[in-house]
């Protein structure tokens, strides 16, 4: 909250008026899309309250450092885990073509996710639990290009 002042708490479904300061990110896990995202969450502990900031363009980070080979030192069962966080975001393709068809106002903005890298990584993660390193590197390939079909427009 730097460049915007405040607390986070001050922002709560809120635009940011100002960009925040250079994120650096690199990723310790193939699957979260944490490194695209533009939703913050923020837990109010005294209220138990969450809240969220959005913003499509402020609040992304500036660079993303994806290291393959780190990913390749990761227990098979973390690798698996977060494959299936990767097929969350892709089912979005399904729920987009739901909303075409019943037109869910809050639903407009989905992105659209191919259903060929659902069955990648479905494919890769249930691989990856048997240690398989091939695997691993076509999952990580395959998470790279969900995220960046996801939150790149065409």
């Amino acid at each position: 909250m730097v460049t915007n002042g405040g607390k986070c708490v001050d922002w709560d479904y809120t635009d940011l008026p100002e960009y925040m300061l250079l994120v650096i990110y690199i990723p310790t896990t193939a699957g979260t899309g944490s490194g695209v995202t533009f939703v913050a969450v923020i837990t109010d502990e005294e209220k138990k309250y969450k809240m969220g900031i959005m913003d499509a363009i402020k609040l992304r980070p500036s660079i993303t450092i994806a290291d393959p080979e780190l990913l390749m030192t990761l227990p098979p069962s973390l690798t698996a885990s977060a494959g299936v966080d990767a097929l969350s975001y892709a089912g979005v393709k399904k729920v987009k073509e739901l909303n075409e068809k019943v037109k869910i106002p809050k639903l407009k903005d989905l992105n659209d996710i191919k259903e060929e890298h659902f069955r990648a990584i479905a494919e890769c993660s249930a691989e990856n639990v048997l240690s398989d390193d091939n695997a691993r590197e076509i999952d990580a390939d395959a998470y790279l290009e969900l995220i960046y079909e996801a939150y790149n427009d065409k």
